[in-house]
């Protein structure tokens, strides 16, 4: 596959380095009609959001070569296991703006698959 990142929906340095010990990436595909709806739903929704939840590190692209280009692909950097702890976004924004904002998500995809690496200095990330 080949990624086409975009650094206006991506939030910190993106650098080549991880920035935590766990990498949540997120894999989004939506129909060719729903996709420029939920380029805008990041631009007006998820980034704003992130940043208010103190999200450092995410970076965003899209599937460009190798791939259908109606996927997009977020690697969020975290020391906390993605999933434990509390919801800091929503706790920004408010759990009602959380829920409509995940539920406008869930309309304009058709497949959503997660996957969580840990970093390992000696093998780089590995699945876990």
């Amino acid at each position: 596959l080949t990624l086409q990142m975009n650094p206006d929906l991506s939030i910190g340095s993106g650098g080549f380095e991880p920035s935590g010990q766990y990498m949540h990436v997120r894999v989004r595909t939506t129909s060719p009609a729903n996709a420029a709806g939920f380029l805008r739903a990041q631009a007006e929704d998820v980034v704003p959001a992130l940043e208010a939840g103190g999200i450092e590190d995410r970076r965003f692209g899209r599937v460009m070569l190798g791939g259908n280009v109606n996927t997009f692909v977020n690697f969020t950097y975290t020391d906390q296991f993605p999933g434990t702890g509390s919801n800091t976004v929503a706790q920004a924004i408010g759990q009602r703006q959380f829920d409509q904002m995940i539920s406008r998500l869930n309309s304009l995809v058709s497949n959503a698959e997660d996957y969580i690496y840990v970093f390992r200095p000696d093998l780089s990330f590995t699945a876990n």
